[in-house]
């Protein structure tokens, strides 16, 4: 918000308000207040199932769920973006969610851009080591020149990130760079939609 941007909050529904490693989830009113704010809930699978090792039909299985979780803790509004846990699938399962919704995203890092796959999006990970933090400002630079589409993407954030999360004040100053190398905020439904954008 301070950058003029929104974000895409994946949401596992297994983990409603469950403490963990990364701290307190969110809870069900959360969703509805982001998307208020003009945020994204996207979709992750209920239990954070790994696509690649379910058969496909029970990863769909486990993505209804958590669609249908989503709804029943209030949230009625249209899911289309997806993302793997930890990033891994498989092609008849990948295909399948291809079909369900606009986009899905890996791990893979590098920059989207021509012929991007949208159903399989690349993405830079925020992960608490100062190299990917670097790595995510080349990539701005980057994308910057090339008019590409940069993901970044974290669980956490806090002044006291865990190891699957990013430091406040680096991720403020990777929003910060990104904005004042003129790329543009979008949530994954928007860039999508306008084919252009930076998104987190």
């Amino acid at each position: 918000d301070q950058v003029g941007g929104k974000a895409t909050y994946y949401a596992c529904t297994s983990l409603v308000e469950k403490s963990g490693v990364m701290g307190r989830m969110f809870a069900p009113d959360d969703l509805q207040t982001l998307h208020d704010e003009g945020h994204e809930i996207g979709a992750h699978t209920h239990t954070h199932l790994d696509c690649a090792q379910a058969e496909p039909q029970t990863a769909l299985d486990d993505t209804d769920r958590n669609l249908i979780s989503l709804g029943a803790m209030g949230f009625h509004e249209p899911v289309t973006s997806f993302a793997f846990p930890f990033g891994e699938t498989r092609f008849d399962t990948k295909k399948t969610l291809a079909s369900r919704f606009t986009s899905l995203r890996g791990i893979l890092p590098g920059l989207n851009r021509g012929r991007a796959d949208r159903a399989q999006l690349r993405a830079f990970e925020l992960d608490g080591r100062p190299e990917t933090v670097e790595r995510a400002h080349a990539a701005i630079e980057t994308a910057a020149r090339s008019n590409a589409w940069l993901i970044l993407f974290t669980h956490d954030v806090s002044d006291r990130p865990s190891p699957f999360g990013v430091a406040s004040d680096d991720l403020a100053r990777l929003l910060h760079h990104a904005r004042d190398a003129g790329l543009a905020f979008r949530t994954m439904r928007d860039a999508i939609a306008t084919g252009t954008g930076a998104a987190s």
